[in-house]
């Protein structure tokens, strides 16, 4: 008898099915390998096991790894944000001489 525990295992080729977007068997492969950038800058992977050679994600992991992937930032900082102090930044060592 399977415990109910490995009942919430899923196929890596079944993944997509359960992500909005359906997207491919290789993107879900790269957010186990390698991961994404989440909001807060820290790299966010997606947790699996290999069972008999096969790669296998726990749901409560997917959702898990799609709550960090969609968490909001601590601050409110947006993009432009983010450029403007770039500039300025550039702008402050360009007066110093560098």
């Amino acid at each position: 008898m399977v415990a109910a525990e490995t009942e919430k295992y899923v196929l890596l080729a079944d993944v997509p099915s359960l992500v909005p977007g359906r997207p491919h068997k290789a993107t879900i492969h790269r957010w186990i390998s390698a991961g994404i950038v989440g909001p807060d800058g820290n790299r966010v992977r997606l947790r699996s096991t290999r069972v008999g050679g096969r790669v296998m994600v726990h749901v409560d992991d997917l959702a898990r790894f799609l709550d960090r992937c969609n968490a909001p930032r601590d601050d409110d900082e947006t993009p432009a944000d983010v450029t403007r102090r770039g500039r300025e930044a550039g702008a402050a060592l360009e007066a110093m001489g560098f």
